[in-house]
């Protein structure tokens, strides 16, 4: 059976230092909305492909990425 993902993605770059990839130090990071099969937030790194842990809002998943560090 094949899984279809429906995302909203939103491009930002990193002012704040914590918000740099953790991997890569890429400044550009990507704000997913996942609607489907699941409604949740992450943020991904568009170069290294590196993802943040899957949050219930986007705020969540902002202060989880600066975390990472």
């Amino acid at each position: 059976m094949k899984v279809t993902y429906v995302e909203n993605i939103e491009c930002h770059r990193a002012w704040n230092k914590k918000m740099v990839c953790p991997v890569c130090n890429s400044h550009i990071y990507e704000l997913v909305e996942q609607l489907e099969p699941k409604h949740e937030w992450y943020v991904r790194c568009p170069y290294c492909d590196t993802e943040g842990l899957p949050s219930p809002t986007k705020e969540v998943a902002l202060a989880r990425w600066k975390q990472i560090w």
